[in-house]
This record gives C-alpha cells, sequence and structure tokens, in this order.
C-alpha cells in the first residue's frame, strides 16, 4: 500500500515537472502546419511517436483548445451543415439498389455527404434519413406487416 502511494507521489513530480512540459511543447510546434487539430489527429501523432499521448498532454495543458494554442495550430472545428444543404446531398446519390447503414457511413467518409451524426442530428434516424433522400431501404418486418394488413385485410 505504501509502495502504491510512493508511485503515485512519483507520477505526479513527473508531470509538474517543468522540463517535460518544455519537451511537450516544443514537440507540439514541430507539427505540420496549417492542418487543424482534434483528438483524434492528436492521438494518432502520438501513436507515431512525434508527441507524448493525448491524456499526458490534457493533463499538462487542459483542453484540446488550450493545447492547439500551446502549439500555435488552428483547433478543427465542427463542420455546420444546414439541413437544406444535408437534403440536396442525400438526393444526388445513386438510387439504384438498398441503402444500408454501412453504404451511408461509407459515403460519408469519403465526404459525399455529411457524416451519420450530423444526419442523424438532422433527420432523427436512418430511415428518415433514407425517406428525406429519396433512397430505398430494407423495410422492417413491422413496417411489411402493416404493409400486409393495408394491402389484404379490409376490416
Amino acid at each position: 500500500m505504501i509502495e502504491k502511494e510512493i508511485k503515485k507521489m512519483v507520477n505526479q513530480l513527473e508531470l509538474n515537472q517543468p522540463h517535460r512540459k518544455r519537451e511537450a511543447i516544443r514537440k507540439l510546434r514541430k507539427l505540420p502546419r496549417g492542418i487543424p487539430l482534434n483528438g483524434i489527429l492528436l492521438e494518432t501523432y502520438a501513436e507515431e511517436g512525434k508527441i507524448p499521448n493525448l491524456s499526458t498532454l490534457r493533463n499538462y495543458f487542459g483542453r484540446i483548445e488550450d493545447i492547439c494554442k500551446i502549439a500555435g495550430l488552428p483547433k478543427k472545428t465542427q463542420c455546420n451543415v444546414s439541413k437544406k444543404d444535408s437534403i440536396k446531398q442525400l438526393q444526388k446519390l445513386p438510387k439504384k439498389g438498398f441503402m444500408d447503414f454501412n453504404k451511408l457511413i461509407s459515403y460519408g467518409k469519403e465526404n459525399k455527404i455529411p457524416n451519420y451524426s450530423t444526419l442523424r442530428k438532422h433527420f432523427g434516424n436512418f430511415r428518415n434519413i433514407c425517406k428525406v433522400g429519396g433512397l430505398k431501404y430494407q423495410p422492417t418486418l413491422t413496417e411489411m406487416r402493416k404493409a400486409y394488413k393495408k394491402r389484404f385485410l379490409w376490416f
């Protein structure tokens, strides 16, 4: 138990050593200029060994915004896509075949449409996204039952 407390104190001392912070700042300032930073990009640089890992940077400097200021780099801002623009981009997608979740995600990664979280914020769920974009999707069992009742049962 005492050993754990000693290790904890040593770790705290290492975090508070100014030369480690200076070294981290020096490494941050060596990053390529003009590329906006976000958490994922910082983690990628840490995996490549270019900078300390993200949790260490947060312990030293706080928020990602503060890390970006120290590095002298812009922070990646959120993309503000309007609902109308999202609808236009969805309607440009190919209409043949069924749209499934993975296709929608891949179109988002290829930047043909806004990413899924943005679309979900605008339209609610996958089915609504498809309906707004005029895309076919595989109906659920409940939807097939309702259609069957509507078509063949008249009471």
